[in-house]
């Protein structure tokens, strides 16, 4: 009789134990839950991260470009503006050599005229 008792009372114990362990497994979905939606959001960010940090690469690539060409059209200005001065002071130096000539005949004319009246 004693071994029925003390099925008994393991009987009643288990029965007694079943709502705790239906309530830990109800908060181990729960928590499966949980886990699965931070990962399924920590996926979503990770992709987000991924294609703001490639968007970020081609952006740093194209403002790279844009850098080299502007670069390149600068200088291939400086050099047009560079020919452009010196072709100016060329001509500039041409002129007053003509100038100059222009000075030195008319000085030359009139020391002959001044010549001729003396």
């Amino acid at each position: 009789m004693l071994g029925l008792f003390t099925i008994f009372v393991c009987h009643i114990s288990c029965v007694l134990k079943f709502p705790t362990i239906y309530d830990l497994n109800a908060r181990v979905s729960s928590f499966i839950s949980e886990r699965d939606e931070a990962n399924r959001k920590l996926g979503v960010i990770g992709k987000e991260y991924d294609d703001l940090k490639s968007s970020a690469a081609k952006k740093a690539i194209s403002d790279a470009q844009i850098l080299e060409d502007r670069n390149n059209k600068l200088r291939h200005l400086k050099e047009q503006l560079v020919l452009a001065l010196d072709e100016e002071l060329i001509l500039a130096h041409e002129a007053l050599k003509k100038s100059q000539n222009g000075a030195f005949d008319h000085a030359k004319q009139l020391e002959q005229s001044r010549n001729l009246c003396s």
